[in-house]
């Protein structure tokens, strides 16, 4: 059972039933810590249902130990405060649950950060709080937070190949849609699709993409740096747009928003902003794959292109579960 004793003469901490020397505590102690942590978060379990939880809940503790020690060993230490204590109950209730292995490893890599954040800071409660939420996960649900993500770009997982699968493949239940809202990881932002016919949807959708995955979608790499290197060699030179391709692989980010970053510091070489807008259009237009290829992508790819992919957003605790999510999870079965 826990117990919680105020310090004496700031000397040591009775937490967890254990001393806890104000110089540090040891992985043994860590372990132990957790352990008195387990059992008083489960408490009531049969003797069957206990060694199966344990189970669970051992290779998890285990690994989060030991990611600890290789990144950051005197963290360790963080085990004696309350916050992360709290934290642990949650990851362990969660992990005992479940033998799914997405599920254990999104709980390693948010425990991890978890201690490894200062004390109170943004990114230790939002870890903290979507550790709770994933709680009230499966695999489905989380297959369709990443595709939610991976269609609103906060995906880490992107590449054109995945582009085409997720067209193909990805279905991103509706259901699933409205239970991420509720439990707090996405939220919705606009239903314009619901109201267009089919042939306006596939061109919203088709000029999203363009919009979020163009640099995925074009012509042949090299073929594609003399295109930049013709319309802008007047005011940049191609050093600039090796970079520019650096700086959205990087980032992460929509190409546009790249581009203008890369071309902000050049701006007195355009005539105005007009111009500089035209040019990033004749580039688009010839660079990356047209509204209409993408239409016809859309059409030949999909088996049913679903238009809710864009009315929903990530939440900030929807967007730290999906980043801790280890891999792509498989779309190839139905959810």
């Amino acid at each position: 059972m826990l117990k919680s004793e105020q310090s004496v003469e700031g000397n040591n901490n009775l937490q967890a039933g254990r001393d806890i020397n104000q110089y540090g505590i040891s992985y043994a102690d860590a372990k132990e810590i957790a352990l008195d942590i387990y059992r008083n978060e489960l408490p009531y379990l049969t003797k069957l249902a206990s060694d199966k939880a344990w189970e669970r809940v051992e290779p998890v503790l285990n690994e989060i130990l030991a990611q600890i020690h290789q990144k950051k060993p005197e963290a360790i230490n963080e085990f004696a405060e309350p916050e992360v204590q709290y934290m642990l109950g949650s990851a362990m209730k969660t992990a005992s649950s479940t033998d799914d292995s997405v599920v254990h490893d999104t709980l390693v890599q948010l425990a991890v950060e978890h201690v490894l954040s200062e004390e109170r800071s943004y990114d230790r409660i939002v870890d903290g709080q979507a550790i709770e939420v994933l709680q009230k996960m499966n695999r489905d649900v989380l297959r369709s937070l990443q595709e939610l993500a991976f269609w609103n770009m906060d995906c880490r997982f992107i590449s054109e190949k995945n582009i085409r699968e997720y067209l193909t493949y990805g279905q991103y239940p509706y259901k699933y849609a409205n239970y991420l809202n509720t439990i707090g990881c996405a939220k919705p932002i606009d239903a314009a699709y619901y109201f267009e016919n089919e042939s306006t949807q596939h061109e919203l959708a088709a000029t999203k993409i363009q919009e979020i995955y163009g640099k995925y979608l074009h012509v042949d790499v090299s073929r594609m740096e003399d295109i930049a290197t013709t319309i802008f060699e007047k005011v940049v030179d191609k050093k600039v747009f090796m970079e520019f391709f650096k700086t959205c692989d990087d980032r992460n980010s929509r190409w546009v928003d790249c581009l203008r970053t890369i071309l902000l510091p050049y701006a007195p070489k355009f005539n105005n902003l007009l111009d500089k807008y035209s040019l990033i259009s004749e580039f688009r237009d010839k660079a990356f794959s047209s509204i209409e290829e993408i239409i016809l992508l859309i059409k030949h790819e999909a088996r049913r292109i679903n238009f809710n992919l864009f009315d929903y957003e990530l939440t900030p605790i929807g967007y730290c579960l999906q980043h801790h999510l280890p891999a792509l999870i498989d779309i190839h079965n139905e959810a």
